[in-house]
Formats: structure tokens, sequence, C-alpha cells
């Protein structure tokens, strides 16, 4: 009888753990009561071992809750095309980082001949074209960077905490691995100073990307 308690206590408390997770109050309710129900019956000595198999029942029910609303979450911040996060993402990490008092390195890229490319190979090569570009953003930045695909052929890094210095290398390391695979990338870069406007930085870099671009300096 021990055993069964012990077995139906775990489930219910794993169940329980889910439904936090999902936040949802009538069914954290309803685990508990159920919880309290059965830790009575034990003490009464009128445990019912249908009350596993309800547990796991229960079990199943809020995971596959929580799976669902964890899968929300992901695509709702990330890109499907290239994985990287998606514009909504970086505005609101750009909204989060005005308070941080520490300097913040912006990057503002965009793929060049991108409509050319679909105009005249195809949508379908313009996506691989893409999904390509955030191979690269993906292998060039940081853990703590936050790499996006804030437009159609258009993407966004934020390096907390970085220097310009260390802009320019993964800029240039970008390029470079960009030109291996036969892809322009014009790239412009603003650092944000303490105190200073995150959102003002953003611009600057899309300025100063568009004015390479405009250059021919990618």
């Amino acid at each position: 009888m021990a055993i069964i308690l012990t077995l139906y206590i775990i489930l219910s408390l794993a169940a329980l753990f889910f439904a936090c997770k999902t936040k949802n109050i009538g069914i954290i309710c309803g685990y508990i009561m159920c919880l309290y129900g059965t830790v009575s019956s034990f003490y009464n000595s009128n445990l019912n071992p249908f009350g596993v198999i309800i547990s796991v029942g229960l079990l199943i029910i809020s995971y596959s809750h929580y799976k669902s609303i964890s899968e929300y979450k992901r695509l709702s911040f990330y890109d499907n095309l290239t994985g990287l996060y998606n514009y909504r993402y970086f505005a609101d990490e750009v909204s989060r980082l005005q308070s941080s008092r520490k300097p913040v390195t912006v990057l503002v890229a965009d793929v060049d001949d991108l409509k050319e490319v679909n105009d005249n190979c195809g949508h379908q090569r313009g996506d691989e074209l893409i999904e390509s570009v955030g191979r690269v953003f993906s292998s060039c930045t940081r853990e703590s960077d936050i790499a996006a695909r804030i437009g159609g052929d258009e993407f966004g890094i934020i390096l907390p905490g970085a220097k310009r210095e260390t802009a320019e290398v993964i800029a240039d390391r970008i390029r470079r691995k960009c030109k291996e695979k036969g892809i322009d990338i014009s790239i412009g870069i603003a650092v944000r100073r303490s105190c200073s406007n995150m959102e003002r930085a953003v611009d600057k870099a899309d300025r100063r990307m568009y004015e390479n671009k405009r250059e021919g300096r990618c």
C-alpha cells in the first residue's frame, strides 16, 4: 500500500509541476485536491489503486499542455526559416537593454541583390540563400549575442557589453563566410553608450548599413 501511495505522490507532483509551468490555476487546484484526498484516504486505510492510473492520465495531459505552450512560445520568438530570433524578440531585447548601463553594440545587415535572386531564380532559391545566411550568423555569434532575422533580407545582432572592435571582428567573419557561399552582404555597426537610446543605436547601424551598400562597401 505504501508503494502505491509513493508512486501516486510522485506522479501527482510531476503532473503538478507541469501544470504550474502552464500557470493553469484550475488544473493546479484540481491536482492539489486530488493529492490531498489520496493521502487522506491512505491514512484511513482506504487507498484506491486506480488513483495511480488517474495520476498517469493527469501527467500525460499536463505534460502535453506544457509542451504545446512551450512550442507556441518558441514559435512566437523564432524565425521559422533561419532558426534565429525574429523581429518581435529583437525589439523586446532592444527595449529591455534600454535600462542597461553597460555599452551595447548593434549590428544590422542586409543581403545584397536578394530581389534579383527571387526574380531570376525563384523564391525557393531566395529562401535557401536566407537559410544559408542564417547559418552563418549562428556560427559567427557568441552565446551571449542576440542574432535575429528582422526583415525579409535583413538581419540584426545585439552584442551586450561588446566594444566596437568585437563587432567588427564578427562582421568581418560574417562577410567572409557569406562570400565563400557566393553571397554579398552589407553591414552597419553602431555602439550604444551607457544611458543613451537603444533605438537610436539600431537606426544608426541601419543607416550605416545602407551607406555601405550604396558605396559598394559590403
